[in-house]
């Protein structure tokens, strides 16, 4: 553990984790500013449109007791709803906050997360909703009067107090730290406790807890060079809570996860950009299309290597048959658009091998027109669907020698054989897309 999160400088009156008063003019500006079809407009208007429609039927204590046990509390409602509040200072969304959240206190003790203990949802459904909570406890913080946000503070204490416990018995906390789902509940508890920091007798416990093993995470779920050992899906998702936990401890005084945890995260992420962009690479149980944006927006604002980050969020989010803009609070708050003359190559060579995860890239350039070979090696454990492929102990050798096979393989000596991904893809694959599990040369149609 990191004994310095106990001295933290949180702000005394209100926890500021997200943003402070005194940049509030500039992030209006930015948003009600931003052009209707720009990628910070876009996302706006998806937020509005989200909130707009939330919490029908969701507004008070009697319509929680009402729908038991199908209630249904959204991972981001309350905080989105203080986020527009705070954005636009239209109290009629700080209204429908406060309506919602006496919903929420009633559904205690699961707070919309599942009540079937002992499986993985069932920690991880309630990590995003102590999140959530605990951002909407930050945002919302005076605009609730001392009640209802004691109110709030005691469903944050309820799942936290949870969570923590977890934290010393589950598999998440205990057996292993390389798991997005883990990653995932340990930054809830963090962010919970920083949040409450002023409020919350349990709260630099939270902290201290939470913060060694998201730290622990960036160890173990990545290898040296930062190739996520769960793939690039997982990888990027394991990434969305701490995202928010990394960006508070940086504001309060802490030099950040990701430089602590010491993963060249982007870098990795790059070359699982498909030529022509708009897809994924789908080795280690990735789908084409899926991609969790939160920490490349973070990064291309506050990381070491904003200009990759700029062009890794473009390529996926923007390019494509399925281009999308995501309608996150962190794309608002930290999208930065990418300059076109930027080319990867200023950066990366065209060849990396990832030795740890056992996984080598060959690319022939960054346009969308170049060729790309991925191959992976590792020691099958159980099949795809156990822990997204998690390389067992003892396989490290086997994985080093097919990394050394890869690369002599793709100097042209064909008599040295490779093994690709040989789990199989049990979903349709896209039509023009490669199949994962055959090495080989990729391009996108």
């Amino acid at each position: 553990v990191d004994p310095a999160v106990l001295a933290l400088d949180v702000p005394g009156a209100h926890p500021w984790m997200l943003f402070d008063a005194g940049e509030l003019e500039a992030l209006r500006a930015r948003v009600l500013g931003a052009a209707p079809e720009s990628v910070v407009g876009q996302a706006w208007a998806g937020l509005l449109a989200r909130v707009d429609e939330c919490c029908q039927g969701r507004s008070s204590a009697a319509d929680a007791l009402a729908s038991f046990p199908e209630r249904s509390v959204g991972r981001d409602d309350l905080l989105e709803l203080g986020f527009a509040w705070r954005v636009t200072g239209d109290d009629a969304y700080l209204r429908k906050a406060k309506a919602l959240l006496r919903y929420v206190a009633a559904t205690a003790p699961d707070h919309g997360a599942p009540l079937e203990p002992g499986i993985d949802e069932w920690y991880i459904q309630r990590a995003h909703r102590l999140n959530g909570f605990a951002l909407a406890y930050d945002v919302l913080h005076d605009g609730l009067a001392p009640e209802e946000r004691a109110l709030l503070l005691e469903v944050i204490v309820a799942l936290g107090t949870q969570q923590f416990a977890h934290s010393f018995s589950a598999w998440w906390g205990t057996v292993s730290s390389g798991s997005n789902i883990g990653a995932v509940n340990a930054a809830s508890l963090a962010t919970a406790g920083l949040a409450t920091w002023h409020d919350n007798p349990q709260a630099r416990a939270w902290v201290l807890r939470g913060e060694h093993l998201t730290r622990a995470y960036f160890h173990e779920g990545f290898d040296p060079d930062g190739a996520g050992i769960e793939g690039v899906l997982y990888g990027n998702y394991g990434l969305r809570v701490p995202t928010f936990l990394n960006h508070a401890l940086r504001r309060a005084g802490h030099p950040g996860i990701d430089r602590v945890g010491g993963v060249d995260h982007q870098e990795w992420v790059a070359y699982e950009v498909l030529p022509g962009g708009g897809a994924v690479n789908p080795i280690n149980d990735a789908r084409y299309h899926e991609f969790n944006p939160y920490f490349t927006a973070w990064s291309s604002t506050h990381g070491d290597t904003p200009e990759l980050s700029r062009w890794i969020l473009d390529e996926v989010m923007l390019k494509g048959p399925r281009a999308r803009v995501d309608s996150s609070i962190p794309v608002i708050l930290w999208y930065e658009e990418s300059d076109p003359a930027f080319d990867p190559a200023s950066m990366l060579p065209l060849a990396k091998a990832f030795q740890e995860r056992g996984l080598v890239h060959v690319r022939s350039g960054w346009g969308g027109r170049d060729l790309m070979s991925s191959i992976e090696w590792r020691q099958e454990g159980g099949g795809e669907e156990v822990h997204h492929n998690h390389p067992p102990g003892g396989g490290q050798s086997l994985r080093q020698l097919a990394v050394e096979a890869g690369r002599a393989r793709c100097r042209g000596d064909a008599d040295v054989g490779v093994a690709g991904a040989q789990h199989a893809d049990r979903r349709r694959p896209d039509p023009g897309l490669p199949r994962p599990g055959r090495p080989g040369l990729l391009r996108r149609r």
